[in-house]
């Protein structure tokens, strides 16, 4: 039953899986960054079909883009090349296909090793960014860098409109942008985000065994209890605290996860927030980390992972935030467990607004990418969810008032009132005072009369336009405008 359920989870991994294989054309043209003149080089290259591009290494030449589409930007000038030799490379372009460093071959090996690379080179593509989804690019200004941060291997740059260029030749696949992305805008190709309870679904009533894909399983020689099962994945780094409780709340039961040799700080505190949770609500923990086989030997000998989660799938559709808001729910079932802390990785936190200077001019909730705060127009009201709110600060740089709008990251009170809307901010209708018409916050309007008023002072019509609906508004001014000319006519 157990040898099924592998079997089964592997035809769903292959069946979901987005990776495709990207070709990409080498044009014969190649950048030569150094500040000495290297004819011998040039010759041979130029003798094999290279177009040879010279740049100045001290004037600080910065690369973008890949292997078959590099940008190279000195100074005011940009040129393009399918390949680079830069003298003494600097080490952020070191894991860069396509960038060599002459001072590691010979000028015969450098020319070969150039000329063997063909007419294009291919490789997979291991991540992917939903535009729609990015924070970044929603907003169109940089609220969030969590990806580009996460990336151990500086495959993501950023871009003038806020998305994301993925670098596929240099993405190792590793998913430390996955899990570091609040929205899950950024997901595998290999496990894709939306279908892991589906793959993890077939492990009804195990404990998964999850193991890196650095970890050779043939040589670990480990017993297993009937219970558990093996869960091969490409790098733990792709695991976050929504992925964790997926694995929990699908298969109903506890996580094993073993790395051999160290646990990244990030990976750490998303596990330490998962387990924080169901310490409080369920008395056990989630996920045991077993560093190096002797822990993991050790674990297996002595833990008896008798817990167990109730099963429990969200509605589809959701991005990652409000899915991790129903398995959080799912899990307090109506308690109030009280506040624990978070971390930024975690991204939780709350939104405080100073009622006496909001005009409830709605700028916040237009600009949260997350629809933490909405506007409702039934009550006059600006809300907040909380689970919701990711805390990138887009609001608050929004609001026009001082001293209105603050957020207090790094909190979450693990109760009902976290998952549902609370009123920040409460406001009534302004009538118009020539039709009576509601039409606008009145905090707004006295806001713009108490400003406007002395520059009006002489003004009455446009005094009294202030306090008008725009249909009034329209109709005082050209009143005005037809006595002026009446007069200037009699």
């Amino acid at each position: 039953k157990a040898l099924f359920s592998i079997y089964s989870s592997r035809l769903d991994r292959f069946d979901f899986s987005k990776q495709s294989e990207r070709k990409t054309s080498l044009n014969k043209t190649i950048a030569l960054v150094s500040n000495h003149e290297l004819p011998e080089l040039v010759e041979k290259l130029t003798d094999k079909g290279f177009s040879v591009l010279q740049l100045q290494a001290d004037s600080g030449v910065n690369i973008r883009g890949e292997i078959g589409h590099f940008t190279l930007l000195d100074g005011g000038k940009q040129q393009n090349a399918s390949l680079i030799i830069y003298e003494s490379l600097p080490l952020r372009y070191k894991n860069r296909p396509g960038c060599f460093d002459p001072a590691d071959f010979t000028i015969d090996e450098l020319a070969e090793n150039l000329s063997n690379l063909g007419n294009s080179v291919s490789h997979f593509t291991e991540v992917h960014c939903q535009k729609s989804n990015c924070v970044r690019y929603t907003t169109g200004e940089k609220y969030c860098n969590g990806c580009i941060e996460a990336c151990p291997q500086k495959a993501l740059e950023a871009e003038s409109d806020g998305s994301i260029t993925i670098l596929h030749s240099v993405c190792n696949g590793c998913g430390a942008c996955v899990s570091a992305c609040p929205t899950g805008a950024m997901e595998s190709t290999t496990l894709p985000r939306q279908r892991l309870h589906e793959i993890t679904g077939h492990f009804a009533g195990y404990s998964l065994l999850v193991v890196p894909a650095r970890v050779d399983l043939k040589n670990l020689n480990l017993p297993l209890m009937d219970h558990i099962v093996p869960f091969p994945v490409e790098d733990e780094s792709y695991f976050d605290e929504e992925s964790l409780l997926t694995l929990c709340q699908t298969t109903g039961r506890q996580v094993i996860l073993y790395i051999p040799d160290q646990l990244a700080p990030a990976l750490k505190r998303r596990i330490d927030f998962v387990n924080t949770v169901t310490e409080k609500a369920l008395y056990m923990q989630a996920i045991h980390v077993c560093e190096g086989e002797d822990n993991l030997r050790e674990t297996l000998s002595r833990l008896e992972l008798s817990g167990s989660f109730e099963r429990f799938t969200p509605y589809g559709g959701l991005n990652k935030r409000q899915d991790l808001a129903q398995r959080l729910e799912n899990i307090i079932k109506g308690c109030d467990l009280g506040m624990i802390e978070t971390v930024p990785d975690v991204h939780f936190g709350e939104v405080k607004v100073n009622t006496e200077n909001c005009t409830l001019c709605l700028s916040c909730a237009g600009k949260c990418p997350m629809n933490a705060l909405v506007a409702y127009s039934e009550d006059q009201t600006l809300r907040f969810m909380p689970s919701l709110c990711i805390q990138c600060g887009a609001c608050a740089a929004t609001c026009p008032e001082n001293d209105c709008l603050h957020l207090v990251p790094g909190k979450l009170s693990l109760s009902p009132l976290t998952f549902s809307s609370v009123v920040l901010a409460r406001d009534e209708l302004f009538s118009c005072i020539e039709c009576g018409k509601e039409f606008a916050p009145k905090k707004a309007v006295d806001k713009i009369i108490g400003k406007m008023s002395a520059h009006f002072s002489n003004e009455p019509t446009k005094l009294r336009s202030l306090s008008c609906c725009p249909d009034c508004k329209g109709k005082l001014m050209l009143q005005q405008q037809l006595s002026i000319q009446a007069e200037g006519i009699l």
